[in-house]
């Protein structure tokens, strides 16, 4: 797995040594959540901005209650949550990404988002953890 910024040097062996048991790690935590809950992760990880909970259910076309008990199950992993006391111009209820803390301060998020542009490739990553595309 060679998963940095584009443009970014190219990761040294050593580098890459860490980063496979990291996401060795990830990919067996992911495969314990619902299939609902890593596509609503794949959905959040791919938007370009902070969504809210309302637009998250108008967009995924799924009701606000569902999105909550989802989000629910996201937040037990550390991965999202919804924050009840939002800054000041932000959507009511933004759902929140988090940093994994087994990823030992690896932005693991932020960097799938910069390396895979488009939806279907995080998709593949968070819901299929197919992570030979990021090779």
């Amino acid at each position: 797995m060679a998963l940095s910024s584009p443009g970014a040097p190219p990761r040294t062996d050593e580098e890459r040594a860490v980063d496979v048991p990291l996401v060795n790690g990830f990919a067996d935590r992911m495969s314990r959540l619902t299939d609902s809950a890593r596509n609503l992760l794949a959905f959040l990880i791919a938007e370009p901005g902070l969504l809210g909970l309302v637009e998250v259910s108008r967009r995924t076309k799924t009701g606000q209650y569902t999105i909550r008990r989802i989000v629910e199950e996201l937040e037990r992993e550390n991965y999202a949550y919804i924050d009840p006391e939002p800054e000041e111009g932000e959507p009511r209820e933004p759902i929140r990404l988090t940093s994994p803390g087994y990823f030992d301060g690896w932005p693991f998020f932020e960097d799938l988002r910069t390396y895979a542009t488009d939806h279907e490739t995080i998709r593949r990553v968070i819901v299929d953890l197919d992570f030979s595309v990021l090779d």
